[in-house]
């Protein structure tokens, strides 16, 4: 038996540094392979601000220009995806990328480099404590199950789970305003808070993987929709676009179409899911910024986002991490406080 065990420890060593001597050799070969102006671009990417909030297309070929012409080398500004995919074969090995996603209403496209390691969420940031990150989670779950498919929630809701959070509230809010100014949330006209083109990038597999009965994707680009976009009239159809692909889509629907388009032969804009087809009526969700429900419904509202908060925090294990653990009295605690302030709100 214990020769057995002996053996199989050997081997699972054997095993490791098997594996460490491949990721050495790939690390190796990766820094043989860099071109000096992919090597340059990095290095300028990571001491410049691009790197903290991201970069539009324009500064990212001015960026991929300079390095060329650095290292004496001709550029052609228009294969700007192609240097960016060339060189993703060589930060895959450091679980980096350089991504691109374009705003969901301009089009514009925003650049980043970003991580793409298991556990984004944990690694906002490496400055950020437990409390911060257990906070962060907390708005990322009451956004992402939002009533109504709207995927944002008020300043309001978000600075009073500063106590369930375990931070004070000036804390909650500078935390907040942090994450709005680096482009992990964005926060609307009306004070309302959602997710940031930088979160969409690098916390796709994350919110992919959490949040899989609520995540909706663009019918179109194939994206995550959170905020500007378009639904189906049909109820039960999946159907979305973001308000940027729905003008494209329906750039040319008062012309007589092809088969096949998202267009009747009368011009008439149609649903471009599969098996729908139903006229496009574009119904925008919005959020109600009155807060129209009943105390009461409001109440019931809150008792189940945190009842589900909860226990997916139990079944991913994450009550055993020090501060960030919450038991079930924290829980009622939370709604009694919700309930507390909607009355005093009301009074």
């Amino acid at each position: 038996m214990g020769a057995r065990k002996n053996g199989a420890a050997s081997e699972s060593g054997s095993d490791n540094e098997a594996e460490q001597d491949l990721q050495s050799a790939s690390l190796e070969a990766m820094c043989t392979s860099v071109t000096h102006q992919q090597r340059l671009f990095v290095h300028l990417l990571l001491a410049s601000d691009h790197l903290r909030k991201g970069a539009s297309t324009d500064n990212m070929r001015a960026l991929h220009r300079h390095c060329c012409e650095t290292a004496g080398v001709r550029c052609d500004p228009d294969q700007l995806s192609a240097f960016a995919s060339s060189l993703n074969e060589h930060l895959a090995l450091l679980d980096l990328e350089l991504a691109s996603i374009a705003d969901p209403d301009t089009g514009v496209l925003f650049w980043a480099l970003v991580n793409t390691s298991a556990d984004q969420v944990s690694q906002l940031a490496t400055s950020r404590t437990a409390n911060d990150i257990a906070f962060i989670k907390r708005l990322i779950y009451l956004i992402m199950t939002a009533d109504d498919d709207v995927y944002q929630i008020s300043m309001h809701d978000a600075l009073r789970e500063s106590k369930l959070g375990k931070l004070t509230l000036a804390e909650s809010e500078a935390l907040i305003e942090s994450l709005v100014d680096n482009g992990w949330f964005s926060m609307n006209e009306n004070g309302w808070l959602t997710l940031g083109l930088r979160a969409l990038m690098e916390l796709k597999s994350y919110l992919r993987q959490e949040f899989e009965e609520s995540v909706q994707f663009c019918s179109v680009c194939k994206e995550i929709i959170t905020t500007h976009y378009e639904r189906c009239g049909v109820a039960s159809c999946p159907g979305r676009l973001h308000k940027n692909c729905a003008r494209r889509l329906f750039a040319g629907s008062r012309r007589a179409t092809a088969g096949g388009s998202s267009s009747t032969a009368s011009g008439e804009r149609k649903c471009p899911h599969e098996g729908c087809g139903s006229v496009w009526e574009g119904i925008t969700p919005t959020p109600d910024l009155n807060g129209g429900s009943s105390n009461a419904a409001r109440k019931r509202r809150a008792q189940e986002v945190d009842t589900a908060f909860f226990e997916k925090r139990r079944r991913d294990g994450e009550e055993g991490e020090g501060d960030t653990q919450v038991d079930a009295g924290e829980t009622g605690a939370s709604q009694e406080r919700i309930a507390d302030e909607e009355d005093a709100d009301e009074e």
